[in-house]
Formats: structure tokens, sequence, C-alpha cells
């Protein structure tokens, strides 16, 4: 995305006129996510920003967020545990249910 930043009316005008499609200005304008959901409309301008938003809606659930594999390791104690939850004790790496038993 490259960072032109205009008014949503002028993005608006510009589908309505037919000089873009809602989705070229998705895709190579900013396009402010807050205006967009509180957008008042005038009159004409319903079916544009329908499609504006629509172009908009898709580009969001293309960037959802995506979740992480954890990995488990064997820690000293003969456990299997996520490997952020490995401790270090006196007597090795132990999980948490360990952890005391793993300390003098």
């Amino acid at each position: 995305m490259t960072a032109k930043k205009r008014t949503l009316s002028d993005q608006i005008k510009d589908i309505i006129d037919g000089k873009k499609t809602a989705k070229e200005i998705i895709e190579n304008e900013e396009v402010d996510g807050y205006g967009i959901r509180y957008f008042e409309i005038s009159k004409g301008e319903g079916d544009a920003y329908r499609e504006l938003y629509a172009e908009w809606e898709k580009t969001r659930e293309e960037k959802k967020p995506v979740a992480k594999t954890i990995k488990y390791v064997m820690c000293g104690c003969g456990h299997e545990c996520p490997e952020a939850q490995v401790m270090n004790a006196s007597l090795g790496t132990s999980c948490p249910d360990c952890y005391d038993k793993m300390s003098d």
C-alpha cells in the first residue's frame, strides 16, 4: 500500500465518477478504517460506499492473524511442556508442575 492520504469523500466521489474502482482504491491508497465504519452517506453515495466498504472488509479478512504453532520440548524432569514454560531449576530444567521438586 502506498501512503496516498485522501479523504473518504474524495475516494467515494472517484467511484461515483468512474475514475477508479473500489478495488483500485483499496489496493493503492490508504483508507481510514475508523472513517469507513462511521462515514455519513450523502444522497447518491450509497452504492459507491457499500462497494468501497466491501473491498475494505475483504482486506481485513485476509490479514487475520495466524495462530502460532507451539513447540513442545522434553524437560529434565521427564515431562513435555511448551518451550516458553520450561524453567531452570537447581537439578536441571523442569516444567511448572515439577519446579518445586527439582529445586533444592
